[in-house]
């Protein structure tokens, strides 16, 4: 019979963050709660509209999804700094001073976005057990919208496209750049999320 072992209860949300690696502290989850419940502004429907809405739409027009819709957008918040690094984080991996990290961020040598008083440097554009940056990145970033979405960024980065195929198999832009293929190739593809494609 195999003894079975459990883990110790986590007893706050801070040590919870702590524990996933996370960068946020209570008070920024606070924050992502608060801006989560904020009212969204919204236009007032025509009657014929409103009933349309009602009929169609699945969920009440002028109130607020529900509070699963909010705790996702926490989740996702808690789930993205989870999957980054600091600021002081780059520069111990990469071996360089912190000023030399804020220089890549506003040069677009690496990619960051902030939330609240955060910045964060997703994991997805870092090789070598994050020591170094993913090849060409500055490159491909260049060409991307600046207001582009994080999300959409990493989806970009780690979705396989059959326009980057290796051997018949479909590969993500990431993988293409870390095993030496063609950045020109990327930037193209990158050209299109920028046209709004």
């Amino acid at each position: 019979m195999t003894a079975q072992i459990h883990a110790a209860p986590i007893a706050s949300v801070g040590a919870w963050l702590k524990s996933v690696g996370s960068p946020l502290t209570e008070t920024d989850l606070v924050d992502a709660l608060q801006e989560a419940r904020r009212p969204q502004e919204t236009a007032a429907l025509s009657h014929a509209d409103q009933a349309f809405w009602d009929e169609h739409a699945g969920i009440p027009a002028g109130g607020r999804v529900g509070s699963k819709g909010s705790l996702v957008n926490v989740v996702d918040v808690v789930s993205s700094a989870a999957a980054s690094l600091t600021a002081a984080d780059v520069a111990a991996n990469l071996e360089v001073a912190a000023a030399t990290v804020r220089h890549y961020r506003t040069d677009g040598s690496l990619y960051s976005h902030k939330r609240g008083r955060n910045v964060f440097f997703p994991t997805w554009q870092f090789t070598d057990g994050l020591a170094a940056a993913l090849p060409s990145l500055a490159a491909v970033l260049a060409v991307m919208p600046a207001d582009l979405h994080p999300r959409a960024v990493e989806g970009f980065f780690k979705t396989p496209t059959p326009d980057l195929s290796r051997n018949g198999q479909p590969t993500s832009p990431r993988e293409w750049l870390m095993t030496g293929g063609s950045a020109a190739a990327v930037v193209r593809l990158a050209e299109y999320v920028g046209a709004g494609y």
